[in-house]
């Protein structure tokens, strides 16, 4: 089958080669396929490192990774649509792998096995932990490669989903299409490595809440919003504990309440990676939500309700 990878990249110089080096070195048929980079307003050399390899270049608008996954599904010529980040690396056998279960007709997409790549980075490390329950539990992840045809069927992305498109884009497949999960699709993904990093993904994670309640989808934005308040209301929990009146109570029920949760998933996380660190989860997710949480009021205040990328 001839694969068109997906790649859309925003100054991505430190870690665009990786990606097309891995690609380069895949074991499958180099003719079959097709590697499409959307070079989105870069401001760096992100388009002339690309220019080194055997890939279509295509200028993006900056509107979002969604709007150009878009743009570049309408240039490719592939059967099968690879989704590729550009700080991802690829196992050699990817692509042989993650397009196997489409020999059986029924299957609309297929999702791999994502691996953390920078593992020896703490930040990193919790980063990744952070998602990879989720990952291992649900029974919608996000997409590794879906037949074109079933894109034009079921839409493109919604760019307005923000972090959440590719999540929402699966459950529209999943609702024709059966999805596939192959564990030996490998690629591992480069997690932030510093609080910079972490705090913009804080704040897209605000904003793509909201985009949630804006685009009617209530339970997930419902679930969402309860993690992130039992977490990010932390600090509050605590003044609230040593205060001398009604208020006490609340901080023990809310100090109770985030201990439970954040235990569970400790334990889950460390049944499945059996990493020590994932009981240091509790600590990440507590500052990550908090950074969240005020991302959100900030919104609220200011009134900013303009969801588009």
């Amino acid at each position: 089958m001839l694969v068109s990878i997906i790649i859309p990249a925003y100054n991505e110089e430190s870690d665009i080669k990786d990606v097309l080096d891995s690609i380069k070195k895949q074991n499958y048929p180099k003719e079959n396929i097709e590697t499409i980079v959307i070079d989105d307003k870069s401001t760096d050399r992100t388009a002339k490192i690309a220019k080194n390899y055997d890939v279509k270049i295509i200028k993006g608008q900056h509107k979002g990774v969604g709007a150009a996954r878009n743009l570049g599904i309408k240039k490719s010529k592939g059967e099968i649509i690879l989704f590729v980040d550009a700080d991802q690396v690829l196992d050699k056998n990817y692509i042989k792998e993650i397009t196997k279960p489409f020999n059986d007709k029924n299957v609309g997409g297929v999702t791999g096995l994502e691996l953390l790549w920078n593992n020896k980075n703490i930040i990193a490390k919790l980063s990744y932990l952070k998602k990879k329950l989720g990952y291992e539990t649900s029974s919608l992840v996000p997409l590794g490669a879906v037949r074109k045809k079933i894109i034009q069927e079921v839409g493109y992305i919604d760019p307005k989903f923000g972090m959440y498109d590719d999540w929402e884009f699966a459950k529209r497949v999943s609702e024709k299409y059966k999805i596939v999960r192959n564990r030996k699709a490998i690629f591992y993904h480069k997690e932030p490595t510093n609080i910079k990093k972490i705090y913009r993904q804080c704040r897209w994670t605000a904003k793509s809440t909201l985009m949630l309640f804006s685009k009617k989808e209530f339970q997930k934005a419902l679930r969402n919003s309860v993690f992130i308040l039992v977490n990010g209301l932390l600090p509050l929990y605590i003044i609230f504990l040593f205060a001398k009146n009604i208020f006490s109570i609340f901080g023990f029920i809310g100090i109770i309440l985030f201990l439970s949760l954040e235990f569970w998933r400790s334990y889950q996380i460390f049944k499945i990676t059996k990493w020590k660190i994932a009981w240091l989860t509790p600590f990440y997710d507590a500052i990550y939500m908090v950074i969240v949480l005020i991302g959100i009021l900030d919104i609220l205040i200011k009134r900013d309700f303009n969801f588009g990328v």
